[in-house]
């Protein structure tokens, strides 16, 4: 009696076993999913989907179909959208219900990690996001620990270091400014690293205009904005009538010819 309950329970295990295997292949090959059940990606980078670029994948996929399943990830019997964004939205535009999806389990911590590092670098392939949606998703990166440092950042998204240096100086830009660029103005990065290290931030919106208005370029910028101002040589040489001696403040002058050029002026300053 007892080898028959062992032979079934044996049996039983075998096929939950198998279950458990068809069910794990199903979901890494792809299954559909409804569209309601599925939920935004709360460390999605990307600020917003331009309408002509939605409604472009929506032709592309009613003409050929889907090329490739979107990628989920299941935390907590809740659905949520690493990769494929544009793809939902595509088929929401065009009132399907049902979309092919593969399916990964992840614990919280997990999520995080993968969910951005994935969908950023999908995006970056694709280069559709500004340089500032860039910066603000790798610093949720930074800030969510998936990378500690910017060589890190580089490394997992095939930039180099530099690069990714120069695109997270843009955080130093303005609310106003970055409000601005939010909203789909295409600025070259050299204009907006250029911009980004003037420190007043009035200084900063109006030099923004100034190259929205055709006014200025990077370097102009540069010139008119970060150029440093000549000191003035005011009081660079003193004559001590007292002592009866003269003092140049030789750290004022670049060449010895300014520095005799600057004292012929002062003694005729004062003869006169």
């Amino acid at each position: 009696m007892k080898s028959s309950m062992d032979r079934k329970n044996i049996l039983l295990q075998i096929g939950e076993d198998r279950k458990k295997a068809t069910l794990l292949r199903q979901r890494m090959a792809g299954q559909e999913v409804e569209i309601s059940d599925l939920l935004e990606n709360p460390y999605q980078p990307r600020m917003e989907y331009k309408k002509e670029s939605i409604n472009e994948l929506a032709d592309s996929i009613k003409k050929g179909g889907l090329i490739q399943p979107i990628i989920v990830g299941v935390v907590e019997s809740k659905y949520y959208i690493i990769a494929g964004h544009r793809r939902v939205k595509a088929y929401q535009k065009l009132g399907i219900h049902k979309i092919q999806a593969l399916l990964r389990d992840y614990n919280v911590e997990e999520f995080k990690k993968v969910s951005s590092s994935q969908t950023l670098i999908e995006n970056i392939q694709r280069e559709n996001l500004s340089h500032l949606e860039l910066a603000l998703a790798f610093n949720r990166l930074i800030d969510n620990g998936t990378f500690r440092t910017y060589a890190d950042v580089a490394n997992g998204i095939g930039k180099s270091e530099i690069y990714v240096k120069k695109v997270m100086s843009l955080l130093k830009l303005s609310e106003e400014v970055q409000q601005e660029i939010l909203k789909g103005q295409k600025i070259p990065l050299d204009v907006l690293e250029t911009i980004a290290k003037i420190k007043d931030d009035s200084k900063q919106m109006e030099a923004f205009e100034r190259f929205l208005n055709n006014e200025l370029d990077a370097k102009s910028i540069k010139m008119e904005y970060l150029s440093e101002k000549p000191k003035p040589k005011n009081n660079s040489i003193i004559f001590n009538e007292k002592k009866r001696v003269v003092s140049i403040n030789l750290g004022q002058y670049k060449s010895k010819d300014e520095v005799i050029n600057a004292f012929i002026d002062f003694v005729n300053k004062e003869l006169s």
